[in-house]
């Protein structure tokens, strides 16, 4: 038989768990909530907004149903703004193609056109895990025709990759470091250009930096996507670490608009969202600097456009 104090712990138990949960229980981590209330929540309440987000992702790893896993990635268009978001996003979705590849093709038949769309151009510059990888478990169900105009839709833009950054007229930058018993080119503008980690642009001014730019020339006018950046000089950690690297840039495009990016301080590729525009050409300036632990040079290792 109960004693009275059973019964009080059972109704402070019950009470604690109705009115200790999360805030945004009441609408049940709810996607189209996101999507129909998105500018108020971002700007608003992002707490609300990030929470829906992670909650949404911890159901699409818990569930095998097809329309949970779908609606994590149809967030896809709604990301792309947020460099934080972003990253988290494609982690998220890049170990879920790889760990559940067939459940997760299913999952995209489910998107509409333009949500695919957007979706497999993130895919197809992965942040978080080797692009073969992607590839070759995507790769496994190429016989299958159901999966056949997704695969297609991928494989288009990942080998082609849209990349501009090849195609430029010209590269200027504002100065170039230039060191004794080395090739006056060595820290050249023109390493952004390479693909090659152990390469780097390195401005030239005995200060930090900030203000230094770069001008990369089209050969004629593109709409711009987005931007790959691998920051600092990697040529190795120790490289990265030593030198300074760019915290937050200016983008500037020919029509005189301009837009602030901020960077991640890491190693590798990552990629940023720009502003969808045409533009016969990109100027990167720096404004912000992560600092280097022995020298006061800003680098950034190489540089890939997108249209």
């Amino acid at each position: 038989m109960f004693s009275i104090y059973n019964i009080l712990f059972l109704f402070l138990l019950s009470y604690t768990f109705l009115f200790s949960q999360p805030h945004f229980s009441k609408i049940n981590y709810d996607i189209n909530y996101l999507k129909n209330n998105y500018d108020s929540l971002y700007h608003n309440n992002y707490s609300l907004f990030s929470d829906i987000i992670v909650e949404s992702a911890k159901k699409m790893w818990n569930s095998n149903n097809q329309k949970d896993i779908s609606d994590f990635i149809s967030l896809s268009p709604y990301i792309g703004g947020n460099t934080a978001l972003l990253e988290y996003f494609s982690e998220e979705c890049e170990r879920f193609c790889l760990q559940r590849t067939e459940i997760f093709l299913n999952s995209l038949l489910l998107l509409d056109n333009k949500t695919l769309i957007d979706f497999i151009d993130k895919m197809a510059s992965t942040i978080h895990v080797p692009q073969s990888e992607i590839d070759n478990s995507l790769l496994k169900f190429k016989s299958n025709k159901k999966y056949f105009g997704i695969l297609k839709k991928y494989f288009e833009i990942s080998d082609f990759k849209y990349v501009i950054s090849r195609l430029y007229i010209s590269a200027v930058a504002s100065s170039e470091l230039k060191e004794k018993n080395t090739r006056s080119d060595y820290y050249s503008v023109n390493n952004l250009f390479d693909d090659d980690s152990t390469t780097a642009w390195v401005e030239g001014v005995k200060d930090d930096g900030i203000g230094q730019w770069v001008q990369i020339n089209f050969d004629t006018t593109y709409k711009i996507k987005y931007i790959l950046i691998r920051n600092g000089y990697q040529k190795s950690t120790l490289t990265y670490y030593n030198n300074n690297r760019v915290k937050k840039m200016l983008i500037y495009y020919s029509d005189g608009t301009k837009q602030e990016i901020k960077l991640f301080d890491k190693m590798g590729y990552y990629r940023y969202p720009i502003k969808k525009k045409n533009t016969r050409f990109i100027k990167i300036l720096i404004k912000e600097i992560f600092e280097g632990s022995k020298f006061n040079d800003t680098c950034i290792s190489d540089v890939v456009i997108y249209k």
